[in-house]
């Protein structure tokens, strides 16, 4: 649980709280989005799965348009979340 809570928080905070919130006023919502989310997805390039990154960065626009949408971080942050127990529970039955 904390293992799928603790990054959702840390990841959120700085990709969308910190990086596309500052983008966002320097080159517009859907460009910040764009490029937080190819971060964000670069970011997943750690088990050099390029599935993984190509997912990674389509959950990033998704949860960029949340925190876009909604002007805070707690629901890009449930989802991140509940997204990584989703992938977790499902990698400990698939092993």
């Amino acid at each position: 649980m904390i293992m799928a809570i603790i990054p959702a928080i840390g990841e959120e905070l700085l990709f969308r709280g910190l990086l596309q919130g500052k983008l966002e006023k320097i080159i517009g919502r859907w460009q910040a989005i764009q490029i937080s989310s190819l971060l964000f997805g670069l970011f997943h390039i750690g088990w050099l799965n390029p599935t993984e990154v190509v997912f990674a960065y389509f959950a990033g626009v998704i949860f960029g348009y949340m925190y876009s949408k909604t002007k805070s971080l707690l629901t890009p942050v449930l989802a991140h979340g509940f997204g990584n127990i989703m992938l977790y529970t499902l990698a400990l039955i698939l092993v």
